[in-house]
């Protein structure tokens, strides 16, 4: 394939599933099980597809796709985040641990903010 605009539903189709596993991987690297990889696969395909007009040419395929499957992965886990956090766990939890719901609160807050450098680290590494 030449590294031409995919114009053709069977062109994209070919470059998704060439690069399908690279993809997929990403998203492992960013999601806690494979049911939310393939959930966000999807929906990411989906919106490779109604986006692929903006795709300069072929050979950009596999970081423009995982740009758009990092997004998804980032609207899982907040959509996951959201109502976990809303119906009282911190408080349940927190009375689980023996601490309170604020000190919980800085622990987690300590915890994403080293879980997003080691993220960030991630993300660095596999565009260089």
């Amino acid at each position: 394939m030449t590294n031409a605009k995919p114009e053709s539903e069977a062109e994209f189709l070919r470059l998704l599933l060439r690069h399908e596993n690279a993809l997929r991987a990403f998203a492992r690297c960013l999601l806690p099980d494979w049911n939310a990889v393939d959930d966000v696969f999807q929906d990411a395909s989906i919106v490779m597809w109604q986006k692929i007009d903006q795709l300069e040419s072929s050979d950009g395929f596999l970081p423009w796709g995982k740009v758009i499957v990092r997004f998804h992965c980032l609207r899982h886990c907040e959509r996951v985040k959201a109502p976990y956090l809303h119906h009282g766990r911190i408080k349940e939890l927190a009375d689980l641990g023996g601490v309170t719901p604020n000190a919980l609160y800085k622990k987690l807050g300590r915890v994403r903010q080293l879980i997003r450098k080691c993220l960030e680290e991630r993300l660095s590494a596999t565009w260089t």
